[in-house]
């Protein structure tokens, strides 16, 4: 898995979305896309999020974009990143990737027409060795 563009940030530590295609290796298929927004009120804060076609579910696509996003988030801007989490697929996803869970907010968040909780996860010890 490859996300074109991920070291080609201008301004990393800038508030806003960056969003990025989910390019497979062996045939440079875009799968989805991930994103890392960071926030205006706090730039060491991060939320990440990923989308994929229902075809490309279950094949380690998202936990390799989460992974590159986190390493891109402490590695380039040291945040501290938040996830909201409207699916419980997504919590497997940070937990591989080396985050652990914080804290949990229920019903805190509109996503896509309803309110849905929201999940704050740091980077574990463990974790800090993604590179």
């Amino acid at each position: 898995m490859r996300i074109p563009g991920i070291d080609a940030l201008r301004n990393p530590g800038n508030p806003g979305w960056f969003q990025f295609a989910l390019e497979r290796n062996e045939d440079r298929r875009i799968v989805g896309d991930s994103g890392l927004k960071t926030f205006e009120a706090d730039t060491r804060l991060a939320q990440i999020g990923s989308t994929r076609g229902q075809q490309y579910w279950n094949h380690s696509y998202a936990t390799e974009a989460a992974r590159s996003l986190i390493e891109c988030a402490f590695y380039n801007f040291l945040h501290s990143p938040q996830h909201c989490v409207p699916s419980t697929g997504a919590v497997p996803v940070l937990e591989e990737s080396g985050l652990v869970k914080e804290d949990h907010l229920r019903l805190s968040e509109w996503f896509k027409g309803g309110w849905t909780d929201d999940a704050i996860y740091a980077l574990s010890s463990a974790g800090a060795g993604l590179r």
